[in-house]
């Protein structure tokens, strides 16, 4: 833990533990756009959301 002068020099603030970064990798057609390299690819979980089925 940091005090609060070494975020304030840093101007950093502390967020919650509850704060989430929730990232799309949706690549847009036009754009076809790089892979990730595995070491950054690494700190991110996927989940496959199927569209709903309307039945």
């Amino acid at each position: 833990e940091h005090s609060q002068e070494d975020l304030d020099a840093w101007r950093l603030v502390r967020v919650s533990e509850d704060f989430r970064v929730i990232a799309l990798g949706l690549p847009s057609p036009r754009y076809s756009g790089q892979p990730l390299d595995p070491p950054l690819r690494s700190r991110f979980q996927a989940r496959h959301i199927p569209p709903p089925s309307y039945k």
